[in-house]
């Protein structure tokens, strides 16, 4: 078996390096530590045949290539190329699953997060402006799925928001460091006021949104600043 590979290490080097190179590739999908530890490892044999090369003055490129491994049987740098590439694949996969947890939570996911929260928000006050205009001027007073009377017509009965507006109230994504119930709540928090900017002063900061049934004004209920340093009640 010895003699056989010995054979196919020097009649057949560059199918060797084209399937080691394929096998890197794969590796690459465990992690970059992985490729580029085995790119440094091939890069030394290399480095090693060119400088041989370049001492006995040839450019022949199968020359160079036996050269590169002339000096690294098969039969020893097979099993501890392969045992080197299982112990990168180990440690990288067990790094993989540790890292996550003792590194902060990347930032890009509350950016995703808190775009959502715009949307929503977006989305629910289009769809404020729209019952505003089906109900002859005037907002809902609740926003959940039941029907109300007309404050200002005492014998009309106003649509129910839930669901023949919305199927249902969407909810606040908050960035992930703050308390649960705080960061993803669609509870609703109203306040009585007859002008619009609800500021500071109103927020309860108790999650979710805040709604002014008289200006059809809503926000989200919460002071605490985003990944900008925006406050989320300035949405």
């Amino acid at each position: 078996m010895a003699k056989q590979l010995q054979i196919l290490w020097e009649h057949h080097t560059t199918i060797l390096i084209v399937l080691a190179w394929g096998f890197f590739l794969i590796l690459s999908f465990v992690g970059p530590i992985v490729i580029l530890i085995l790119l440094v490892f091939v890069g030394i044999l290399i480095v090693n045949g060119l400088i041989s090369a370049f001492k006995k003055r040839t450019i022949d490129l199968k020359e160079i290539t036996q050269i590169t491994f002339k000096s690294f049987p098969p039969t020893e740098i097979l099993p501890r190329l392969f045992g080197l590439m299982a112990v990168i694949a180990v440690v990288s996969i067990f790094l993989m699953s540790i890292l996550p947890g003792i590194l902060p939570p990347p930032r890009l996911i509350d950016r995703a997060r808190e775009g959502a929260t715009k949307g929503n928000i977006g989305a629910i006050r289009g769809t404020l402006v729209i019952y505003y205009a089906d109900n002859k001027g005037t907002f809902p007073l609740i926003l959940d799925n039941n029907t109300q009377l007309d404050p200002k017509d005492k014998t009309r009965i106003l649509s129910a928001f839930i669901p023949d507006y919305m199927e249902e109230l969407p909810e606040t994504r908050l960035k992930r460091d703050l308390p649960h119930a705080h960061r993803d709540s669609s509870k609703v928090a109203y306040i009585y006021i007859n002008h619009t900017g609800i500021g500071p002063d109103e927020i309860t900061n108790k999650g979710g949104w805040i709604y002014n049934p008289k200006t059809g004004e809503i926000r989200v209920n919460s002071t605490c600043k985003d990944t900008r340093g925006t406050p989320y009640y300035k949405y």
